[in-house]
């Protein structure tokens, strides 16, 4: 067998450090890659509103805290089907409303845990994921107040919603989940971009009747709401170049740094 060079074992030695560094600096900042490709997937994905549930529903998944490597696997869609919006003009959250308990589902919008049932007379649940970038999916429930409304479109009802109650509880707490023929809107995220057994729970109720159209018509058309919406979406795409190109250059900075540091102790020797 043919014995390498030393300018061969050199060159191996490089590539190598240099691999463990990019790896090295992969791992620091992965979770901001994570958020960034999945803020990349919701901006090319285009959502079809759909009227009538699914005949079928996709089969119910595990939840799982997104991870990188599934992040690269996930192959999302340039078309979506949604049912729905949750729109929350005071924390500029506009999200849509999907069908299917599902990992793939939570990477693109809130998902409806019961679509049978109804705005008008059932404990409407909805999740969402918080990740760390805040203006993706529902992070901006955290900073959702009492008294704030919420509009929500599904299938052809929408209602407007009063919050009236914010609480962490265990993931184990499933009586926030009941419904007892009464209207009700139940929000449930993570209190924390990362794995946690604890949710943050948001209870609120729909206006009385006759303050309905006014409330709606008022929300969808505010200037002030939509831009603050519009700002939101700003922010978001700037966070989403910046993560990307930052590893870029910390990966540039720290395989020069590493090769100087190389050569000069070969110097030395």
């Amino acid at each position: 067998m043919k014995r390498l060079s030393n300018k061969q074992k050199e060159w191996f030695v490089e590539c190598l450090i240099d691999g463990l560094v990019i790896l090295g600096l992969l791992f620091i900042v992965s979770p901001w890659l994570k958020d960034s490709m999945i803020g990349w997937q919701i901006q090319r994905t285009a959502f079809v509103q759909q009227k009538i549930l699914p005949t079928e529903y996709p089969v119910e998944e595990a939840i799982q805290t997104p991870q990188l490597s599934s992040i690269f696997n996930n192959r999302a869609k340039a078309t979506q089907e949604s049912y729905g919006q949750i729109l929350i003009p005071s924390v500029g959250l506009e999200q849509p409303i999907l069908v299917g308990i599902t990992n793939e589902n939570l990477l693109l919008g809130g998902v409806v845990m019961y679509p049978d049932r109804t705005l008008a007379k059932d404990n409407f649940v909805l999740f969402g994921h918080h990740l760390g970038i805040d203006e993706l999916l529902f992070g901006k429930l955290l900073e959702v107040k009492k008294q704030d409304q919420i509009l929500v479109s599904y299938l052809d009802e929408e209602r407007v919603y009063e919050v009236e109650d914010m609480t962490i509880v265990d993931e184990t707490t499933i009586s926030v989940l009941e419904t007892h023929d009464e209207a009700l809107l139940t929000l449930i995220t993570c209190p924390v971009p990362q794995s946690t057994k604890q949710r943050l729970v948001i209870t609120a109720r729909p206006l009385e009747e006759d303050q309905q159209k006014t409330s709606q018509a008022k929300l969808k058309e505010t200037e002030d709401n939509h831009l603050v919406i519009k700002q939101q979406q700003q922010q978001i795409t700037k966070k989403l170049w910046k993560m990307p190109l930052l590893f870029f250059v910390l990966c540039v900075l720290a395989v020069s740094l590493v090769r100087w540091l190389f050569y000069k102790k070969k110097e030395q020797h």
